[in-house]
This record gives C-alpha cells, sequence and structure tokens, in this order.
C-alpha cells in the first residue's frame, strides 16, 4: 500500500515539475489603433510646472513642452520595463527661483530621456517611468547659479485623457556641478518634480503627429 502511495506522490510531483510556467502578458503601443512598427512624433505641453529641492526651494515654471517619438509597435511585458518612446527635446519658459532673489533659469536637456512602461493598463491607465534625465539649470544671470540635474521619475499615462502625469514626490533627482547659488543648492541636494502643498502631479498634454497613444 505505502508503493502506491509513494507511486501517487511521485507522479504528482512530476506533473507539477512538467506544469508550463505561467508567461508573462505581453502589451503593444499603438498609435491611431495601428501597431506598426515606426516612430511617431509627439508633443506634450504643461501650463506649468512646480519643482522643489529636499530642503524646500521652490522653482516654478509657467510652461513646458517636451517633444519626441512613440515607438509605435513597441511591446513591454510588466513587471518588466521596457522602452516605448523617447523625448528627445524639451523647452522651459518662465522658470523662476524665487528664494534666490528672483532669479530667472534656463533649462536645456542633455541627451534623451527614455519613457519606459512597466505595468499592466487598468481602464486604459498604465504607469512607467522616464529615466536617462539629465539636464542643466542655469541662471539668466551668469554665475549667479548653476547646477545639473539627472535622475529618474514616475509617471501615469492615462490613454483615455491622452494626458502624461508626471507623478514624483520621493525626491529621485539628484543635484550635481552646483557653481554660486547663495549656499541655496549644494550638490547633493534632490530635486522633486512635483512642488507645492499639498503635492500634485504636474499634468501634460499629449498629442501625436498620428492620433491617439493606446495599449492593446
Amino acid at each position: 500500500m505505502m508503493r502506491f502511495a509513494k507511486a501517487a506522490a511521485l507522479a504528482a510531483g512530476t506533473l507539477l515539475t512538467l506544469a508550463p510556467a505561467a508567461s508573462a502578458t505581453t502589451y503593444t503601443v499603438a498609435v491611431g489603433g495601428s501597431t506598426t512598427v515606426g516612430n511617431v512624433p509627439f508633443t506634450a505641453t504643461t501650463g506649468g510646472v512646480e519643482m522643489s529641492t529636499n530642503y524646500g526651494l521652490p522653482l516654478t515654471c509657467t510652461s513646458s513642452i517636451l517633444r519626441g517619438d512613440v515607438l509605435r509597435g513597441a511591446t513591454f511585458s510588466p513587471p518588466t520595463a521596457s522602452v516605448i518612446a523617447t523625448i528627445t527635446d524639451s523647452t522651459w519658459t518662465g522658470c523662476l527661483q524665487p528664494t534666490i532673489f528672483n532669479t530667472q533659469f534656463t533649462i536645456t536637456q542633455v541627451g534623451t530621456w527614455n519613457v519606459k512602461a512597466d505595468s499592466s493598463p487598468v481602464d486604459g491607465v498604465f504607469t512607467g517611468t522616464i529615466t536617462n534625465i539629465d539636464a542643466e539649470f542655469h541662471s539668466v544671470v551668469d554665475d549667479r547659479c548653476e547646477y545639473d540635474v539627472t535622475g529618474t521619475v514616475d509617471y501615469t499615462f492615462d490613454s483615455n485623457t491622452q494626458t502624461l502625469n508626471i507623478d514624483e514626490g520621493n525626491f529621485a533627482l539628484t543635484i550635481s556641478n552646483v557653481v554660486g547659488c547663495f549656499g541655496e543648492v549644494m550638490d547633493g541636494d534632490l530635486l522633486d518634480f512635483t512642488g507645492g502643498w499639498p503635492m500634485q502631479p504636474t499634468t501634460y498634454a499629449f498629442s501625436t503627429t498620428g492620433g491617439n497613444v493606446t495599449v492593446q
């Protein structure tokens, strides 16, 4: 009897061993309903941006524009992050650091920023990160204050409203190469893309030359 029990146990173990592992769901980026592989230019605009350091130093801009390409036909399998778009250029207007003598700033993007998706869409909404962020902050008045900002921020994309929400809140951007700034900004300080209180995401209106971005 014990032999039969052992045989049954071994058989059950064999079946468990041979059972295929569950595969991750793969999603495909569509633009205007098409998943044909190709780059589709996009523009994302917002009416205002608030940032602050981990020491409470604010920086505001009256508007911001992100430009780049949606990688139509790109795929991602959560929780693994994959690039679905690139930000190749950005414009920042009316940037001001009020606690440093109302210093006006220019912000210059360095290199290409990567937009990665890493979650399954729920009712048309998915999340991810914008990586490889590198930007130069420079006061309009030479040598008053300048520094570099690098790191990664979190985002949420809503395909129903075609909005990109930068919802940081964890000071994931690092400040370095500080020159001047009257001791208000130091190497190693952290920058949050979401400022104010209570903290609110920065919402960009997203549009492409090929139609709405969805995930299939």
